[in-house]
């Protein structure tokens, strides 16, 4: 049974260090392409070629940070139990995860407006300090109603950043783009969920709960440095007023 279970362990890791691997080497490839090889000067070209495949990496980031404690939230919440207002024990072990995807559904609701009146990169990077300082509150929280609120500050950052991406894609010059930018950010999307799942509960088996959400932390501020670094900042992304003075 020992040994099964170091095979399985193993088999896992390879999987996810090879998905970890090809992120990695498509990051390395996008920033040679946008800083190394000499690009056609027109602005639409510029997207087409760069711009929209940046969304991937910082998709991947996000989604590894929120659910990197997907897996071991019910057991962290199965620790610190205690009755509330006579619910079962069932629902109260899911408060945590019914809080964070409450708040992300009510925050995408009201996100878009913001979006657009300031642009996708600061509202993005507004929602990325949310999740950091949710994470931060799951990682020193002492209490059982503490955590359930760093999980909805979580759910709350988790819907500007992603209502601030899918802003960013949809808003590319071309229908080839938008398409090409909304697939990048799915696979990076699903590619940061499969990461963030299977790390995070290897890792609490190993570090604990506590030291789990201090990485989250860490890859969410890696995603925030990056989105400020070298993501596009214009804010409606070469909406149509740019368009018609480039063509």
């Amino acid at each position: 049974e020992s040994l099964r279970n170091s095979l399985l362990d193993t088999a896992t890791l390879v999987i996810i260090s090879f998905v970890l691997m090809v992120e990695i080497s498509l990051l390395i490839m996008i920033y040679i392409n946008k800083h190394v090889i000499p690009v056609r000067g027109d602005l639409l070209s510029r997207f087409d070629e760069m711009d929209r495949s940046m969304v991937r990496p910082l998709g991947f980031l996000v989604f590894a940070a929120v659910n990197v404690s997907t897996s071991f939230i019910p057991v962290l919440m199965k620790e610190r139990y205690e009755p509330m207002f006579g619910l079962s024990e069932t629902v109260v072990l899911g408060l945590p995860i019914s809080a964070e995807m409450l708040c992300l559904a009510l925050i995408s609701v009201f996100a878009g407006d913001f979006i657009d009146k300031r642009g996708w990169k600061p509202s993005f990077l507004i929602g990325t300090g949310i999740i950091a300082a949710g994470l931060a509150l799951s990682a020193w929280s002492d209490s059982i109603w503490l955590f359930i609120a760093a999980r909805a500050l979580v759910g709350a950052g988790y819907g500007f950043a992603l209502m601030a991406m899918q802003s960013y894609t949809v808003k590319a010059p071309t229908e080839a783009s938008k398409n090409h930018a909304l697939t990048e950010l799915n696979s990076g999307a699903y590619a940061g969920i499969n990461f963030g799942v299977v790390v995070g509960g290897i890792m609490a088996d190993r570090i604990g709960f506590a030291e789990v959400f201090v990485v989250a932390l860490v890859i969410i501020f890696v995603a925030l440095f990056f989105a400020w670094k070298w993501m596009p900042s214009v804010s409606n992304a070469y909406s149509a007023v740019h368009m018609d003075e480039l063509l």
